[in-house]
């Protein structure tokens, strides 16, 4: 499991992973979004140079290389794929999204993520499966790596209109 910041290049990693993967197996991305299917859909066709294969949000294409929504994957033996890369790792360790690594048995996993530790501690469960964090790249080293662009943040209050302070105080009380 690689933990880094947003923008400072997972997806390039799990890119790379993908190609190294393939020279011995079929290779599954695991994305938890529509959106996210979209993107690594496109960015693997155009880094790979070939028809990339779509499971869930209305696809069934099983190509070599096949981007897939975990929602859709979950309760399925995948044994047509020997690695996967799971982007957003941290949802697959919920109660329902475990039964990925639970039902198959991928000879080569990379985790991505930014944030893995939850709440409610089911991270931990990756352990069961033999996986761990085998880099974390802090944002300050991240910035000074010049992968991301250092930042400042800053509050802006903003004025409410009547209905919206309404809401506001409702569901902050």
């Amino acid at each position: 499991i690689v933990v880094a910041p947003t923008g400072s290049g997972k997806t390039l990693l799990g890119i790379a992973a993908v190609q190294i993967i393939r020279t011995s197996s079929n290779c599954l991305i695991v994305v938890h979004t529509e959106n996210l299917l979209d993107q690594w859909h496109k960015i693997l066709e155009f880094e790979l140079d070939e028809t990339v294969g779509r499971l869930g949000a209305g696809f069934n294409d099983i190509r070599p290389v096949t981007v897939g929504i975990i929602n859709s994957l979950r309760d399925k033996v995948l044994s047509y794929f020997g690695g996967v890369v799971i982007d957003e790792m941290h949802h697959a360790a919920s109660e329902k999204n475990i039964n990925l690594l639970a039902n198959n048995n991928f000879r080569a996993i990379l985790g991505l993520t930014s944030t893995l530790e939850r709440e409610d501690n089911r991270h931990e469960l990756f352990k069961v499966y033999g996986l761990k964090v085998i880099h974390d790249l802090p944002y300050q080293e991240a910035i000074s790596e010049k992968l991301l662009s250092s930042f400042e943040i800053v509050n802006v209050a903003v004025g409410l209109a009547a209905e919206e302070q309404q809401k506001n105080t409702k569901y902050n009380d």
